[in-house]
C-alpha cells in the first residue's frame, strides 16, 4: 500500500467516524425530544380521599391525627398531592351531640382538605347547622344537585363544586346526594335534582374552566346506581365521558353483603372503616389534543399509621373535655349486650329492649317503638359491665326527643310493616318495640312481610286506637314511617321534652343494675330463618 492509499484511507476512516457521530448526536436530539414531548403531554398528581370519620379518637379503626400524618408525608413529595374527604362525618357522635359537629370542622381545618363532599350524615342536626359548619370550614362544602327551597339557591355556605390548582393539574369537585336523604332525614327545605342532569350541568361548566379532571364523590345508596337502559348510573356517566373519576365510601355495606357495582377503573370505592386511598393520577393528551386520565390506587389503614403530635394534641383537647363530662358512672348490666349494626338493624337485641320500654315506661304509653337505626355504639359489653353516661352517649349521640301519640291499629301495622321493609339491607328503620310481639316472614316481598301482632298477648285491631310512645324523628315520618305522621294527639310544641338518652341515662341510675335481655318479641319465620 503505497503512502497515498494509507493517507485516503485515514481520512475515509475519520469522515464515517464523523458521520457516525453526527448520527449518535442526531439519535440523542430525537431522544431528548421525545423525553421533551413526554413531558409536556403527561401530568401527574396524588390524590389522599377518605370518609367517614365521625369519631375523632377511633382506637380500633384511626382517626384524624393519623390521617395527618399521611397527608404529611405526601405533601413533601415533589408531585402535587389534593386531598379530598368524603363527608359522612359531621354526625353522629358523642361530641357533636354538644356541639353538632363544629369539632369535626376544626380539626379539619387543620388538616386543610381541598374540597368536602356534603353526603347524607351531614344533614345529623338539619340545614341551619349545616350551613354553620359551612361557615366554619376553610375549605369548600360541595353539593352539586341540591336546592334550597326559601332561596331557590344551593344552601347558603355550601358551593355547587370545586376547581383547584396545584402545579400544572387542575381538578373540578363534584359531590351529588340521592333523594334518600330527605326522608332519612326527614328534611323540609332542601330539593335533590336528578342527579345525572345535575352532574352533567356541572360537569360542563368545569369542562368550560378547563379542568384536567372532573371527579364525582358519590354515596353509595342501592338505588343510586339505576339507569333506564339498566346499566349503572355512574358507570355510564364514565362511559359518556361525563366524569374522568368517581369516588365513595361505605362501610356500612359489607354488613348486606353487598359491594359496589361500579366496576370502571377510574371508580374507588371504599368499603372498611379507616380505609384511606392514595391515589396516583396520571393525564396523558393524546395527538388529538384529548386527555387520557388513568388512576392506579393503593388502600392503607390509619391504624397502622403513625399519629401527628400537632393534630393529636388538638384531638385529645377534645377527648378530655368530653371525659369530663361523660365520666360519671351509672350502674352496671349483669348480661352481655351487642349493639353492632348487623344485630339492632335485623333483629331483636337486648339493648334496644332496654330503650323502648324505658321510653315506653316514661311516658305511660300502651306501646313502644323506636328505630334501630337510633343505636349508633358498635359494641359488645361483658356481663358486669359498669355503664357510663359515655357509654349511652355513643349508643345513642342523636337528640332524639320522646313523644307520646294515638295511633290506629291500622297505622301502627303499616309502620312495623315499613321497618321491615329493608331488614336484608341492614337499614336504620328496623323496628324496636315495646307491649308488642310481631311474627313476620322476611322471604315476602316488602310490604307483606307482617304475619301477626299482638298487643299485650292480645291481636291487634285495626280500628282501634293506642298511645304509641316514639321519637320525635319517626312521628314526623323519618325512615320512611309516613303512616305515623297522621297519628292524632302529637303537638310538635307540646311534645315530652326529655331526650331519649336522658331517660334511658336515668333508667338506668333509678335501678343500678340492669339484666335487658331477647323475648322474642320480632321473630323472623322465613324458611331460610327456620334452618
Amino acid at each position: 500500500m503505497t503512502k497515498k492509499d494509507r493517507r485516503w484511507g485515514k481520512i475515509t476512516i475519520v469522515i464515517i467516524s464523523i458521520i457516525g457521530f453526527i448520527g449518535l448526536s442526531f439519535q440523542a436530539i430525537s431522544q431528548e425530544e421525545a423525553v421533551r414531548e413526554f413531558s409536556s403531554n403527561t401530568k401527574r398528581a396524588t390524590i389522599i380521599y377518605a370518609a367517614d370519620l365521625p369519631v375523632i379518637n377511633d382506637k380500633q379503626s384511626g382517626d384524624y391525627a393519623q390521617l395527618a400524618t399521611l397527608l404529611k408525608e405526601h405533601r413533601q413529595q415533589p408531585t402535587s398531592t389534593f386531598f379530598l374527604f368524603g363527608g359522612r362525618s359531621i354526625g353522629p357522635s358523642p361530641m357533636a351531640v354538644f356541639d353538632r359537629g363544629s369539632h369535626i370542622i376544626d380539626i379539619l381545618n387543620s388538616l386543610e382538605p381541598d374540597a368536602y363532599s356534603v353526603a347524607n350524615r351531614e344533614f345529623s342536626y338539619f340545614e341551619d347547622e349545616l350551613s354553620l359548619r359551612a361557615f366554619e370550614a376553610a375549605f369548600p362544602m360541595v353539593a352539586s344537585n341540591l336546592t334550597d327551597s326559601l332561596t331557590q339557591k344551593n344552601l347558603e355556605g355550601l358551593v355547587d363544586y370545586a376547581v383547584i390548582q396545584k402545579g400544572d393539574v387542575r381538578i373540578g369537585v363534584i359531590s351529588a346526594l340521592h333523594e334518600s336523604v330527605i326522608e332519612e332525614y326527614r328534611l323540609n327545605r332542601i330539593v335533590i335534582k336528578d342527579p345525572v342532569n345535575a352532574i352533567t350541568d356541572v360537569a360542563n361548566k368545569l369542562r368550560r374552566e378547563n379542568v384536567d379532571v372532573v371527579i364525582l364523590l358519590y354515596p353509595y345508596t342501592f338505588d343510586f346506581f339505576e339507569a333506564e337502559d339498566s346499566i349503572n348510573m355512574i358507570e355510564q356517566l364514565h362511559k359518556d365521558n361525563v366524569i374522568d373519576v368517581s369516588l365513595s365510601a361505605d362501610p356500612d355495606i359489607s354488613l348486606a353483603n353487598l359491594t359496589s357495582s361500579v366496576e370502571h377503573p377510574n371508580n374507588v370505592f371504599l368499603d372498611k372503616a379507616g380505609q384511606v386511598a392514595v391515589i396516583d393520577l396520571t393525564l396523558e393528551k393524546g395527538k388529538q389534543g384529548k386527555t387520557d386520565v388513568n388512576i392506579q390506587w393503593e388502600e392503607q389503614f390509619l391504624r397502622n399509621i403513625p399519629s401527628e403530635e400537632n393534630v393529636k394534641r388538638q384531638v385529645e383537647g377534645y377527648s378530655n373535655r368530653l371525659d369530663r363530662l361523660l365520666g360519671e358512672e351509672l350502674g352496671v348490666v349483669t348480661t352481655e349486650l351487642d349493639t353492632t349494626r348487623l344485630t339492632v338493624r335485623t333483629k331483636e337485641n337486648a339493648f334496644g329492649n332496654f330503650v323502648v320500654d324505658a321510653v315506653r315506661r316514661y311516658a305511660g304509653a300502651d306501646i313502644g317503638l323506636i328505630n334501630g337505626g337510633v343505636i349508633r355504639g358498635e359494641k359488645h359489653y361483658s356481663p358486669n359491665t359498669t355503664l357510663t353516661r359515655r357509654d349511652i352517649a355513643i349508643e345513642l349521640p342523636f337528640r332524639s326527643h320522646v313523644v307520646v301519640t294515638e295511633v290506629s291499629g291500622k297505622q301502627l301495622w303499616n309502620a312495623i310493616e315499613n321497618g321491615l321493609s329493608t331488614v336484608e339491607e341492614v337499614k336504620g328503620r328496623f323496628p324496636l318495640v315495646s307491649g308488642l310481639s310481631v311474627q313476620y316472614d322476611s322471604s315476602k316481598q316488602p310490604g307483606s312481610r307482617v304475619g301477626s301482632i299482638l298487643v299485650e298477648g292480645k291481636p291487634l285491631e285495626f280500628g282501634k286506637s293506642y298511645s304509641l310512645a316514639t321519637t320525635d324523628y319517626l312521628v314526623e315520618g323519618g325512615d320512611g314511617y309516613s303512616s305515623l305522621v297522621d297519628s292524632t294527639g302529637y303537638d310538635k310544641k307540646k311534645s315530652v321534652v326529655p331526650l331519649v338518652s336522658d331517660i334511658v341515662i336515668n333508667e338506668i341510675r333509678l335501678h343500678g343494675r340492669i339484666s335487658p335481655v331477647v323475648e322474642n318479641r320480632i321473630v323472623d319465620n322465613s324458611p331460610e330463618n327456620a334452618e
